[in-house]
């Protein structure tokens, strides 16, 4: 039995609703940035259409080239537009009490929510998502994105990515469902995940978050780190993720913690530390404990630069120039090579791509420029690998020794970080919060640090403060601890 509670939306679900379809085209992806450039609803009840409403936005601010690509909407169609905030009482009294229905409906919503309160007018929606949907009543089918069900329903939709025509989209699902299973069924599932988004919203510890720069961590009932970020602005990252729903961390976490930096730059470095140091379970891209792939050079007999490819748990900052730069993976590397052969016309054999004897079949078939084969200087073969691949490569230190990067803020608080060859050495103030060592430093190469250095160094203006020796420095300073130990070095 469905327990409803006392929301009456909720509870009217396994009735006869009046629901809104509905979809929305945007500038981007992010609802704190981008905006809505267009809305489609679709009002029915009892499957049948009762209204309509489709309008285009002006978003007050430049349209992405691929959004119009997508769309066919340009700048041109949106600048004679309303605002959202002109069309804001339109829209709140078209929807009313419905139950809002969209396709990844935490998406939309959080784009919805993002307008109303831009426009300070700030409202609550009962929403579920027709993606759910579409996977509980049809299990066997193994995508359920919106193009996949007009296949599946045999649909020609004229304007796919036009807001209305997708929200009609969701209709004809909706409808068909209801062919296909029992209302009281279709009903039943929509009660279901609705109820889901009333209850992962109620009650949940988001008070007294701080307006500035630093780490946040959801976390579970036990404490334990489920998902950890940074931004310049915590409360409004974090308030951004729970307005749009779209993780499965923002349904489960229990409490939020939250780090104050001096500011991005602490905020970047403390966020890659920890993802490492306590592997939280939904930072997908950084908590995998793994190695180094790297592209090692090596000169023939006649002069070329061929790669070498190999798997090291660790690099010394003073091997940087044998290498040619760090990888991902394995499946990455090949698509890089593989790409770079095309474009720049480098051989195969030389990348490791081929093996055996005499000249490469890219060779034979015009990719290669012909290295293999003696048609091209090593002297321009050369220059061009290292032109490919002068993204990946890791820059060579700029200063003699080690520098104390100091970063302030306009409250007169700062904070130093000890660098040297792309290494964090340590830093004024904590680097984690629950790992500090006393321990004596080390020299250990992170390519996640090594980027956020090498892109801060090179963007934002820095007291930079060179130093003879790290050991000079005087004031007490706390070494990113167990980064070693994650790295499966010793």
């Amino acid at each position: 039995m469905i327990q409803t509670g006392s929301d009456p939306i909720v509870a009217n679900i396994t009735r006869d609703p009046v629901m809104v379809l509905f979809d929305l085209e945007t500038t981007g992806v992010r609802a704190g940035d981008d905006r809505v450039i267009e809305i489609g609803m679709v009002k029915v009840q009892n499957g049948k259409e009762i209204d309509r409403f489709n309008a285009l936005i002006n978003p007050e601010i430049p349209l992405p080239a691929f959004i119009s690509r997508l769309t066919g909407i340009t700048d041109h169609d949106l600048v004679s537009e309303r605002t959202f905030a002109e069309l804001i009482a339109e829209i709140d009294t078209f929807i009313g009490d419905s139950l809002l229905i969209a396709h990844n409906a935490a998406f939309d919503i959080s784009f919805l929510a993002a307008e109303f309160e831009r426009a300070a007018f700030p409202r609550s929606f009962s929403y579920a998502c027709s993606v759910k949907l579409s996977r509980r009543l049809y299990p066997a089918q193994r995508r359920h994105g919106l193009d996949h069900i007009i296949a599946r329903l045999g649909l020609t939709v004229e304007n796919r990515h036009r807001a209305l025509d997708d929200a009609f989209v969701i209709h004809h699902f909706i409808e068909r469902s209801r062919q296909d299973h029992s209302d009281e069924q279709v009903m039943r599932h929509l009660a279901e995940i609705t109820l889901e988004k009333h209850v992962s919203a109620r009650n949940k510890p988001v008070v007294n978050l701080p307006e500035g720069p630093g780490v946040y961590v959801f976390e579970d009932e036990q404490g334990s780190p489920l998902y950890i970020g940074k931004s310049i602005n915590i409360k409004k990252r974090v308030q951004d993720h729970l307005r749009s729903g779209a993780n499965r961390f923002t349904e489960n976490y229990s409490s939020i913690r939250t780090i104050r930096t001096t500011g991005e730059l602490g905020a970047l470095l403390r966020e890659a530390l920890m993802i490492k140091t306590e592997i939280p379970l939904y930072n997908r891209m950084l908590r995998r404990n793994r190695g180094m792939l790297l592209l090692l050079k090596e000169t023939t007999d006649d002069g070329y630069i061929s790669l070498k490819r190999v798997e090291v748990p660790s690099v010394s900052p003073d091997e940087f120039a044998s290498f040619f730069g760090v990888f991902k993976s394995k499946s990455q590397l090949e698509h890089i090579l593989a790409n770079f052969a095309k474009r720049y016309g480098l051989c195969h054999k030389l990348l490791g791509l081929e093996a055996g004897k005499g000249s490469c079949f890219a060779s034979q078939i015009g990719i290669c420029s012909g290295a293999c084969s003696g048609k091209v200087t090593p002297e321009d073969y050369n220059t061009q690998l290292m032109l490919a691949f002068h993204e990946y490569s890791v820059d060579a230190w700029e200063w003699e020794g080690p520098v104390l990067l100091t970063e302030e803020n306009n409250e007169g608080d700062s904070e130093q970080f000890l660098i040297d060859k792309w290494c964090l050495l340590g830093s004024s103030k904590p680097l984690l919060e629950k790992f500090n060592s006393s321990d004596r430093m080390q020299y250990r190469f992170d390519f996640d640090i090594y980027k956020i250095l090498r892109r801060h160094t090179r963007t934002h203006t820095m007291k930079i403060t060179e130093l003879q020796s790290a050991e000079e420095l005087q004031l007490p300073y706390y070494l990113p601890a167990r980064v070693s130990r994650i790295q499966g070095l010793q």
